[in-house]
């Protein structure tokens, strides 16, 4: 099997650019000069991945150099794994709180040692650090990390980012920026952050200001995450390079895919890629050109052949005596209606199990759509927000009402309060959408919050009451501010939902979805512009088709006393929208409900989970009020991934209010616990001392000289103890065959020991101080 998908061409968008490795070199103009070439090694086990990032990087200067690199990894991935080599060295990397990761990198950095330094900055961007990288010499490093596959509409999807957008931090200065990297040898003294851009780099703590949901980790004093141009614009470290500078990174991927099950089809609206089916249910998937210009995400997307659809999924992993459950609800879909009808046989259905109404199709909307148009939509990324929006607009009914908000570094609307859907506001909404064009800022706070109190037209007021407020967001979320944003939706009274629609190569996927999580709303992604009409179609039915919500989950309370279950609040569940739970529990799960509303009424299921590990089956079986069982399989990784979703909620914290410094230490506690990133601990590899060459002799010679005084002692010792043991008989026989056993053992142990021959060790040399 092989699909082959046409690349997302269109204008050059100079927002997105290919990583590269920069370097402190004292000559401005040769600090960008290497690039980082990628591959992605991914392994996917049913509803669980594991991705080893390994990165190349080479010094190719004639002096020992510090670089940094900053790199896009998946926002719901849990970082757990550093290597690096450098030469015939091999490293391997320790998680640590932040503090003590930066102080030992530092004193690594000092004396001359080898270093690498991974920190997390959001959940979705990391920079690494290298120190002594010596002249002409390559350092690979590598990255391991552990993340959910997505489900949507029946198809399941893992999307690995490889490029990232440039982002607008608004009302923001340069001086502090400007000062942290020329402290650091990365911005010379006559060159400004205009030129070469700040960096997110992490100091001794995170501040208690800047620590915005782990969307946006400042550091104290003198370490600032990132400077703006004079527009605005931040302007990361890999993401600046124009002209002679520009380098092109390569990306390779291989995929094994182990879906449990047969496939109907694979495909990739990213890349062309090359499929081979090895054996049932798995398959090896690779770029079709073996590698590809890192410019924008990797996805890859499976769906299965037509069987009977799943509703509950568990994945189990137990470490020592706690056990850890990936829990996967599938909402109620298009054979919703049929399922439940073929279930009225149980006296149960008619109660808790309502019948699926026509007319919820029909819902009358109050929707609000906001488009971006600033400069880093530039390019492919307009052409397809407008097509979206374009479409939106045909698809309202006469009952709606709507309003369009397009921002930049300002907001401009369509109507100062939303309006029916007539022939005529829509064709005006046509004319305005077509005369948009991107430039200037991202401006994001004013549209949202005047999205969110808007008023409705009397018109719309008269004819409609209690239309819930639904507000579709279109952009690459290419800005800094995200904690405001966040706060403003989080702390809103008003009731609403919001729908984020990430358009581009390489949108910022994290706060896409966390933005969707806080209006408890979706989140759709759309790469390419022939992928407009299908995606824009989902979004659009599922925000009016029937929902599940209110959920809860409920467990048997003598038995488990206390679970620790994230996410704390369920969202509503739409058609085709999987909703996955990560549970913590002191005994495996057995059973579970799960209640919920409908406009026609209570919703109910109750779930068996079959304890029999079934190792070829990796999904569970429709699950009803009959009792049906679901199979669970045993998985590595639920733990680590339970860990990274405690963590994303303790973080969300500091959006409600909760107290920094108690998040932070319940952050940092689960961190070292589980061994995975956050934004309070980092990731450290330092090479350990190595001595030189005639410190190694004397130290080979002297453990020679204790072995074998050991060994002669032993011999005297053992010959004295057989004399006075055994019988002394004429022969004596014997006591005379041991001896000399035991002679035999002793010598070769000698000569095994005594005679072996120190490795060569070369003198570690000390980086030049630039």
């Amino acid at each position: 099997m092989a699909s082959q998908v046409l690349r997302n061409d269109g204008a050059t968008n100079p927002y997105l650019l290919s990583p590269m490795l920069v370097f402190n070199h004292p000559d401005p103009k040769l600090r960008f000069a290497s690039a980082v070439d990628t591959s992605i090694d991914v392994e996917i086990n049913g509803l669980i991945a594991i991705a080893e990032f390994k990165q190349v990087f080479v010094n190719p200067h004639g002096i020992a150099l510090d670089g940094q690199y900053q790199f896009p990894l998946p926002e719901d991935g849990a970082v757990h794994y550093l290597h690096m080599r450098v030469g015939e060295r091999e490293i391997e990397g320790t998680i640590m709180p932040k503090p003590q990761a930066r102080r030992l990198f530092n004193q690594a950095k000092a004396t001359g040692k080898k270093a690498s330094l991974v920190n997390q900055h959001r959940p979705n961007l990391f920079t690494n650090e290298l120190a002594n990288i010596p002249a002409g010499s390559e350092v690979e490093i590598t990255i391991r990390l552990m993340m959910p596959v997505s489900i949507h509409n029946d198809q399941y999807s893992l999307r690995l980012p490889s490029a990232i957008t440039q982002r607008y931090q608004p009302m923001r200065t340069q001086a502090a920026a400007e000062q942290t990297l020329r402290s650091r040898n990365y911005l010379s003294s006559d060159v400004s952050s205009n030129d070469v851009s700040s960096n997110d780099v992490s100091s001794n703590d995170v501040s208690s200001n800047d620590v915005s949901n782990h969307a946006r980790i400042h550091t104290r004093s003198g370490d600032l995450e990132s400077g703006t141009s004079g527009s605005g614009l931040v302007r990361h470290l890999p993401d600046t390079i124009h002209g002679d500078n520009k380098v092109d990174s390569k990306l390779a991927i291989n995929v094994q895919l182990n879906a449990g099950a047969e496939l109907a089809k694979i495909s990739s609206a990213s890349h062309q890629i090359a499929v081979v089916a090895s054996d049932y249910g798995r398959y090896n998937i690779q770029l079709a050109s073996g590698e590809a210009s890192a410019d924008r995400s990797f996805e890859i997307n499976w769906q299965l052949a037509s069987s009977n659809a799943v509703q509950v999924a568990t994945y189990h992993e137990q470490i020592g005596e706690e056990h850890f459950t990936l829990l996967t609800l599938y909402p109620p879909n298009s054979t919703l209606k049929s399922q439940i009808n073929s279930s009225l046989e149980n006296p149960l259905s008619d109660a808790h199990a309502p019948e699926v109404s026509a007319e919820m199709n029909q819902l009358a909307r109050d929707m609000i759509f906001i488009i971006d148009t600033s400069g880093s939509m530039q390019g492919a990324s307009i052409a397809q927000a407008k097509a979206s929006l374009q479409y939106a607009i045909k698809q309202l009914n006469p009952a709606d009402s709507f309003n369009i908000l397009a921002f930049d570094s300002k907001v401009s609307r369509l109507f100062s309060q939303t309006q029916m859907a007539t022939s005529e506001n829509i064709s005006r909404a046509k004319h305005f959408v077509s005369g948009l064009r991107a430039d200037g800022g991202t401006e994001m706070y004013q549209p949202l919050s005047q999205a969110l109190v808007m008023r409705r037209s009397k018109a719309a007021d008269t004819q409609r009451e209690n239309v819930l407020r639904q507000i579709v967001f279109i952009t690459d979320g290419a800005v800094t501010n995200e904690f405001e944003l966040m706060q403003l939706l989080s702390h809103s009274t008003q009731n609403y939902r919001l729908y984020t629609v990430g358009i581009g190569a390489a949108p910022n996927g994290y706060f896409m979805k966390k933005a969707a999580q806080f209006g408890r709303g979706h989140y759709v992604f759309i790469q390419r512009q022939q992928e407009v009409l299908d995606k824009m179609t989902e979004l659009l039915d599922i925000i009016s088709k029937p929902q599940v919500t209110n959920l809860e989950l409920s467990f048997d309370n003598v038995i488990h006393a206390a679970l620790d279950v994230y996410p704390k609040r369920l969202r509503d569940l739409h058609a085709g929208q999987p909703l996955q739970v990560a549970i913590k529990s002191s005994l495996p799960l057995t059973s579970f409900e799960v209640t919920g509303q409908t406009p026609q009424g209570d919703w109910y299921r109750s779930v068996v989970i079959d304890e029999s590990n079934d190792a070829d089956t990796k999904f569970a079986k429709i699950i009803d009020d009959r009792g049906e069982s679901a199979k669970e399989v045993d998985e590595k990784g639920v733990a680590k991934l339970w860990a990274r979703r405690k963590i994303a909620d303790l973080l969300d914290g500091l959006v409600t209010g909760k107290p920094k410094e108690q998040i932070k230490n319940e952050v940092t506690t689960t961190s070292l616990a589980y061994q995975i990133l956050s934004p309070y601990t980092s990731l450290l590899a330092i090479e350990k001392p190595v001595a030189s060459a005639e410190a190694a002799v004397k130290i080979a010679r002297a453990k020679r000289h204790d072995i074998r005084e050991k060994l002669a002692n032993s011999r005297l010792a053992v010959q004295e103890s057989l004399q006075l043991m055994m019988p002394q008989t004429s022969l004596g026989w014997l006591s005379q065959l041991m001896l000399a056993a035991l002679l035999m053992i002793s010598a070769c142990a000698v000569y095994w020991f005594g005679g072996a021959k120190p490795k060569p060790v070369v003198q570690q040399s000390k980086a030049q101080s630039l």
